[in-house]
């Protein structure tokens, strides 16, 4: 198994195995990430268009599906990797971090799912 340098947010680099910033993996996020970009430039111009608004809902669903996806598959790898390595490891402080740090993101996610958006006079 390839070990690589990785840097987890808030931490110093150490050395990990089976992380996200191995190529193959990668380069399929930055792959999804520019079909992502892709799709909503899409959707800017059916929205230029004046295309139908069902039509333009749908494709923008299709876009958060996307990047749902995505976020997924980052979240998994973070979970295998960095958030792995602090439960295991002897750094209490550390595993606080990580845990903080999840829950945070998850109470963000809670907040902007449920955000309204004020439609336009």
């Amino acid at each position: 198994m390839q070990s690589l340098s990785v840097q987890c947010a808030g931490t110093e680099r150490r050395e990990r195995e089976n992380i996200v910033a191995t190529p193959n993996r990668r380069t399929h996020v930055l792959n999804r990430l520019k079909s992502i970009d892709g799709h909503l430039r899409g959707v800017i111009r059916m929205v230029e268009d004046d295309a139908y608004c069902i039509d333009v809902i749908q494709q923008l669903q299709a876009v958060q599906g996307a990047v749902g996806r995505v976020a997924s598959v980052l979240l998994e790898d973070h979970l295998q990797t960095c958030v792995t390595h602090a439960i295991q490891g002897n750094d209490s402080d550390e595993r606080a971090r990580v845990i903080g740090e999840l829950l945070r993101l998850f109470d963000a996610g809670a907040r902007t799912t449920s955000d309204e958006v004020s439609p336009v006079a």
